[in-house]
């Protein structure tokens, strides 16, 4: 759902800014995406409600700041960051900015669990380096464009995925040696090492065992 509201955000930021194709195509994709996701999880989850609730609010905002942006903030009496540009693309880019700079924060609460447990099996490497080099080709591009609402989140972007995957490379070992431990708690139920519990061991008919 967050992943819809931010795509439908640079859409139309996209669609308000001149020669942004790129960003208006890519972010097109990603509304299909989401919305064929969230059509998936909707079909098979319990909470159906949960979730309509939810894509209502994230598209009534979008809807809302969009519309906001094109009657209000189109009037004010200030000049755009760039020449060319209008105060349209000023406003919604700086929601679309905010709102990845939000989703981008999300990744805080992974670093404090990868470094309390000295184990990286929370934080997929391959999802790291993707994020740091999706990051850093929308840097380039943005600069290119001379955008800085574009330049701005994947800044925060390269950034996280930097210390995403400098943490991997301090705390990898410690995964395997987490899996490799002895089972040392009877009652821990589903142990790290993945044996059953002396509980479940003990549920076990004798015949069976």
């Amino acid at each position: 759902v967050t992943t819809f509201f931010q795509c439908a955000l640079w859409v139309s930021y996209a669609l308000v800014t001149p020669d942004r194709l790129c960003p208006f195509v890519t972010n097109v994709m990603g509304v299909c995406l989401e919305l064929l996701w969230c059509a998936v999880y909707f079909y098979f989850c319990t909470c159906k409600a949960k979730l309509f609730v939810k894509m209502g609010i994230a598209a009534g905002l979008w809807l809302a700041l969009t519309f906001l942006d094109l009657r209000f903030v189109a009037h004010w009496a200030l000049k755009p960051l760039e020449v060319g540009e209008t105060l349209e693309t000023e406003g919604l880019g700086l929601a679309a900015v905010v709102a990845n700079i939000v989703a981008y924060a999300s990744p805080l609460a992974v670093f404090r669990q990868v470094i309390r447990t000295r184990s990286v099996d929370s934080m997929p490497l391959g999802l790291s380096v993707a994020t740091l080099v999706n990051s850093a080709i929308w840097f380039t591009y943005g600069f290119i464009k001379h955008d800085p609402w574009i330049l701005s989140p994947n800044s925060c972007g390269i950034a996280l995925g930097l210390i995403q995957v400098a943490l991997y490379a301090v705390y990898c070992g410690g995964s395997r040696s987490i899996r490799a431990a002895p089972c040392t708690s009877a009652d821990a139920g589903l142990l790290a090492c993945g044996g059953a519990s002396a509980r479940e061991v003990a549920a076990v008919p004798r015949e069976a065992a």
